[in-house]
């Protein structure tokens, strides 16, 4: 989740105390542990096709400029090709 795009500003109007110390990033990291991600995309949030189960958040990491959420039925370890991680695709486009 990309921190400062216009898409998360959007979905903090109204989920958010007047904290004026705490960083957009600080503020969305503690709306998703609140169920905020499920409000801005429920899709993600639904149980897969044929299966049962659902995905939860097993972490959250903070980068400069988003938010990288771990999610998934179980906590496992990502594989970089699995993954919609920028910092790990960008650098492999750059090569074609």
């Amino acid at each position: 989740m990309l921190t400062q795009s216009s898409f998360a500003q959007k979905a903090l109007i109204g989920h958010t105390e007047d904290d004026k110390k705490s960083s957009r990033a600080e503020k969305l990291e503690k709306g998703f542990w609140n169920g905020l991600l499920n409000e801005m995309l429920p899709e993600l949030m639904i149980p897969l096709q044929g299966r049962g189960s659902e995905h939860f958040i097993w972490q959250i990491s903070v980068g400069e400029f988003l938010l990288l959420i771990d999610m998934a039925e179980t906590p496992d370890i990502i594989e970089d090709s699995y993954s919609i991680n920028p910092g790990c695709f960008l650098n492999v486009s750059k090569m074609n």
